[in-house]
């Protein structure tokens, strides 16, 4: 059996109990926390077993059924956890929408990425938040668009500030 990297971790005592909390019982050769799971190839004890510190000897590779080994997540971003398909279909259905403007020319995908203007974002998602909070407060016949349209134009709104404000740390 491969044991991918040994760590060997020193756990307090609260931490000790954190590992019974999530669900790792004495005895047992695996831990799984929300990010890996790790082989526990030994345990000993500390000068206060009775406070339930100890060293564990944590394999830190993910370890898959069929054998292949991989690094831990560890402060890996998830990208595919952060979004949700369903956000980002409906988010590309709106965006595909209005790659065609009134005048009837298309846009290429990423043309607001040419730049912009930051007080044109906010100008714009001010007008659009406006809208969300009419729908939110129940007021949605005084609104100019729907739920949806608001909420993905704020996003977009807030991607191309956030991408205008990236774009000058460099």
């Amino acid at each position: 059996m491969k044991t991918g990297n040994a760590q060997r971790v020193l756990l307090s005592s609260p931490e000790h109990l954190r590992l019974k909390e999530a669900g790792w019982q004495e005895g047992a050769s695996r831990w799984i926390d929300s990010l890996n799971e790790y082989e526990i190839l030994m345990i000993q004890e500390t000068e206060t077993p009775n406070q339930g510190i100890g060293q564990f000897v944590l394999n830190t590779m993910r370890v898959s059924e069929s054998g292949a080994i991989r690094s831990p997540l560890g402060n890996k971003p998830q990208y595919e956890g952060y979004n949700s398909p369903l956000v980002e279909w409906r988010f590309g259905q709106f965006m595909l929408k209005h790659q065609t403007p009134e005048d009837g020319s298309h846009r290429d995908a990423d043309n607001w990425q040419k730049g912009m203007d930051i007080s044109i974002y906010i100008d714009s998602m001010h007008r659009h938040y406006m809208d969300l909070w009419l729908h939110h407060r129940g007021y949605s016949h005084l609104a100019t668009e729907p739920l949806e349209e608001a909420l993905c134009a704020l996003r977009f709104n807030v991607n191309g500030y956030l991408f205008e404000t990236l774009k000058a740390k460099k």
